[in-house]
């Protein structure tokens, strides 16, 4: 029996024994021949060694600017109709880089409706048409307002996630 089929396999029994899409899945990507996470992850999933060996230290060294820190506290605190998904890849190097910062960005500003999806090199993962979302590079994280794509920071931030999140936040709402 190849990799692959035990994979799906060993998928199929997560999701029959949890009731529900299970989270911090690790499986072996037969692409690249390593185990990556696929599928739902939460901010504990993200500093598993199968991700980034060193999690603690990369969140440790990033300082986000403390004045857009402040300003996107507020701000959270009164949108409740603001929400990001995360997509990364945790085979890949950017996402490896920027993830660390953005949940150290989450935990300063206390943004508290983030979701975090783990995709294959494919940009695939069980239980969702990831099609639907445009990816093309991981990390992309994607800033709604009222269900509505606000904005997008892809791979890297042109400025710092802090503030890259924050012009996303003050741009004219289109009517």
């Amino acid at each position: 029996m190849s990799k692959y089929k035990i994979v799906f396999i060993l998928l199929g029994f997560f999701a029959l024994g949890s009731g529900a899409s299970s989270q911090n899945l690790v499986v072996i990507d037969t692409t690249i021949n390593r185990e990556i996470l696929l599928g739902v992850v939460n901010k504990e999933g993200l500093s598993l060694p199968v991700f980034l060996k060193n999690w603690e230290e990369a969140y440790n060294n990033y300082q986000p600017a403390a004045t857009t820190v402040g300003l996107l506290k507020k701000y959270f605190r009164k949108n409740k109709n603001v929400t990001i998904q995360v997509f990364f890849g945790s085979w890949c190097g950017d996402s490896q880089d920027q993830l660390p910062n953005f949940v150290k960005l989450q935990d300063q500003a206390k943004i508290k409706r983030v979701e975090y999806f783990a995709l294959n090199r494919k940009k695939y993962m069980p239980q969702m048409d990831t099609s639907f979302y445009r990816i093309q590079f991981v990390p992309t994280f994607i800033v709604y307002r009222d269900g509505k794509e606000a904005g997008r920071i892809v791979e890297t931030p042109n400025e710092s996630l802090e503030k890259d999140l924050w012009n996303i936040l003050n741009a004219k709402k289109e009517e």
